[in-house]
């Protein structure tokens, strides 16, 4: 099958890269239609046309007013030149993801692709990006004339397609979904870096380390791992804390290790606050024993996908779609959200018995994570539309 998948900014640079390459493996044509994200360079193999003249988007397009100016300039143009080039292209169905930045552009873009008989499929991460911070849905409306163009929706969880029921009225019919994909495809293309490696190893030695790999945003629960350690301590012998969190916040990074050089935890933490590489990822993961995700509220984790990749147990949080991720006491154990000491307690109880959750996290990473059921999931989903 031909799959143009528009993106204009590179919704989530890390999966979108993965998809293509699941999806041409899986013997598909592949054409993204997205700009590429700085840092997260697209597969060489994949055709890729950016969406727009701003062909590489800032990590943070907020922070890079010109940039922004030129994108929302130029953004309605780039939407009439990817609906003609679907058109000139024959296809009949396009996938559709986006963060919904120009949530009315995209709605308009959308409605030029129907009035080409063309039926956009759309990938759904989570309905809309502020939706962590708005609890009661108040903004949720204002991205309804977009979904509501969509001939079939994807998501990677029962939880996301609730909210579409709830928040769009969108019949179960046209709602499709798949489990989020292992990222073993995207990491197989990359070498570890074997000297960040062997220093991880040694700073390791036979200590179980503990990976937080995810963002410092509030959501994110870094605070609450924080605030678990000192339980940690009195309930593990010995662990090591990996933490990657790559910012650009030059205050928080000094904060956070200062408060670990307080408890005397230091010698005990790696850091690394800048962006990392494939090859240093893979590093980080080979290094770890088990990978925490304390969220606040999520639809799902690319993280817990990584972890499942490496073959890592998970302790989550039971928010959101997370629960759909991890069974416990198989490949990872839930915890309630901003509980520090059952963070603590779930961290040491699979640390100390690392080999009770191996077949459970490969069971998981074979079945419960497989790239064919994904990329089965959107050709029926483009089919049906």
């Amino acid at each position: 099958m031909k799959i143009l998948w528009i993106d204009p900014l590179n919704t989530n640079p890390q999966f979108l890269n993965l998809m293509a390459i699941l999806l041409q493996e899986a013997g598909h044509q592949v054409v993204v239609r997205a700009n590429a994200r700085q840092a997260f360079a697209p597969p060489a193999d994949i055709e890729w046309q950016p969406f727009s003249r701003l062909t590489v988007v800032p990590t943070r397009l907020k922070d890079d007013l010109a940039a922004s100016a030129r994108l929302c300039a130029s953004y309605p143009f780039d939407w009439l030149a990817a609906a003609g080039h679907a058109q000139q292209a024959g296809e009949r169905s396009v996938l559709v993801s986006s963060n919904l930045m120009f949530s009315r552009l995209d709605a308009w873009g959308l409605d030029l692709l129907r009035r080409r008989g063309i039926a956009p499929v759309l990938l759904v991460h989570k309905p809309y990006q502020s939706m962590g911070a708005d609890e009661h849905h108040r903004q949720a409306g204002r991205y309804r004339t977009f979904y509501r163009r969509a001939a079939a929706i994807l998501t990677m969880n029962e939880y996301t397609q609730g909210l579409m029921r709830q928040l769009y009225d969108i019949p179960t019919e046209r709602l499709y979904h798949f489990n989020h994909p292992h990222f073993q495809a995207l990491l197989d293309r990359y070498e570890v870096e074997a000297n960040l490696a062997r220093r991880l190893r040694a700073w390791a030695g036979r200590a179980p380390v503990i990976a937080f790999l995810s963002n410092m945003r509030p959501e994110q629960g870094l605070d609450d791992l924080l605030s678990a350690l000192p339980a940690l301590r009195d309930s593990l012998p010995d662990w090591r804390l990996l933490l990657v969190s790559p910012t650009t916040e030059a205050d928080r990074p000094t904060h956070i290790e200062g408060q670990l050089a307080a408890l005397g935890l230091t010698e005990r933490c790696w850091f690394h606050w800048q962006r990392y590489s494939y090859d240093q990822l893979k590093a980080f993961l080979g290094a770890s024993s088990l990978v925490v995700t304390p969220y606040k509220w999520a639809t799902q984790s690319g993280v817990a996908a990584m972890a499942s990749a490496a073959a890592l147990p998970i302790v989550t949080t039971n928010v959101g779609g997370l629960a759909e991720m991890v069974q416990p006491g198989v490949n990872g154990e839930l915890v309630p959200p901003d509980d520090p000491g059952g963070l603590a307690s779930a961290i040491a109880r699979i640390a100390s018995d690392l080999d009770r959750y191996r077949p459970g996290v490969e069971s998981w990473r074979q079945n419960g994570c497989h790239a064919q059921q994904a990329t089965d999931a959107i050709v029926e989903a483009m089919d049906a539309a």
